[in-house]
């Protein structure tokens, strides 16, 4: 009869529960993450050399009657070799739990309450399928830093409703659910932040949260344009790599016209408008990236052409982080009016 065997059940909940934080502090919306079954496999893998067969096997030398008496104990000598016995059974057990564990629905609680977020009518204590959220740390948009979050909420006072069913792939049941994970910011306790997961057998999605999702940016995008630098990060994080390059032209587009002082709904040119801004740069300014005009151009033909052209962005991206930090040390100077608007004066 096939048991569950401890050291799976440890190994395995730990890469859950790594994986859930992985997700909702590194991925964006529709992006996903595997349950890493590496440590788990290598268990299996490696039953002959464990401790336990090691154990048994001193065991079975012990009831073999070193001291010239007869076997006796749990463990009876089998013509069939009963190491090999031992390892063959130890392996099937740890090969059941890690299919039992992945194969079944899933429950979780909160830390701030230890409330079951799943409906389920009875719970098992320390059911190995039961799990705590762990704290994470991810960007709060009261405090607009990055701060650890409690699972669960102030006065979380009913369960989430977790929605489930199996699907047939391939001829094997793959458990298929949604839950909705509930956070709460440690410094604000402001409004909790909740996140739609879906799980199909050892994948893990996300796709929702109730507050839409910014990245931090570097320090040195100016504050009245970083959120469209925000937004275009988010968008090509989630695939939608069109709209992040059009997000990033229209990054230093304003910062360009903001600087240049285009007011209004007045239309500039995008290459006019970079040569304009150029003229503001320091004589010395470095030239280890490439041009405002450069950049806009690059993208400008992404866009003109439909092309979703994700090694464009990451270049573009680089480019304009490059050249606000350059700005650091060689700041824009103030040009001097020329004679003739002196005179139109």
């Amino acid at each position: 009869m096939n048991q569950l065997d401890p050291d799976v059940i440890v190994t395995l909940r730990h890469e859950i529960i790594r994986s859930i934080q992985e997700l909702l502090e590194t991925k964006h919306l529709y992006q996903s993450v595997r349950i890493d079954t590496t440590n788990v496999k290598k268990l299996i893998d490696d039953v002959a050399t464990s401790q336990k067969v090691q154990t048994f096997m001193e065991h079975i030398a012990t009831w073999a009657g070193i001291s010239g008496e007869s076997p006796s104990g749990p463990y009876m000598p089998n013509p069939s070799n009963p190491v090999d016995q031992y390892i063959q059974e130890l392996r099937q057990n740890r090969q059941y739990t890690s299919d039992f564990i992945l194969e079944s629905f899933w429950d979780f609680s909160t830390d701030t309450c230890n409330q079951l977020l799943a409906a389920r009518t009875e719970k098992i204590k320390d059911a190995p399928t039961d799990f705590v959220l762990p704290t994470i740390s991810v960007l709060c948009k009261k405090c607009n830093s990055i701060q650890p979050h409690n699972s669960g909420f102030r006065g979380q006072t009913h369960e989430f409703q977790t929605e489930q069913r199996f699907i047939n792939k391939g001829g094997i049941q793959v458990p298929v659910q949604t839950f909705v994970f509930p956070y709460e910011c440690q410094k604000c306790k402001e409004e909790p932040l909740l996140f739609l997961v879906h799980r199909e057998g050892s994948k893990l999605r996300l796709v929702g949260r109730n507050h839409f999702e910014k990245v931090q940016v570097p320090k040195t995008i100016p504050k009245e344009e970083a959120k469209y630098f925000s937004d275009a990060i988010v968008a090509f994080k989630t695939g939608n790599v069109l709209a992040g390059l059009f997000l990033l032209r229209t990054t230093i587009e304003q910062y360009m016209r903001r600087k240049v002082k285009v007011t209004g709904k007045k239309r500039i040119k995008g290459e006019e408008l970079a040569e304009e801004y150029a003229k503001y740069l320091p004589d010395n300014f470095p030239q280890r990236y490439p041009s405002m005009k450069t950049i806009y151009e690059k993208l400008s033909i992404a866009l003109h052409s439909a092309d979703a052209n994700s090694i464009q962005f990451e270049k573009s991206k680089e480019a304009i982080e490059g050249h606000f930090d350059l700005l650091k040390h060689y700041p824009l100077r103030k040009r001097k009016r020329s004679s003739k608007s002196r005179k139109q004066k």
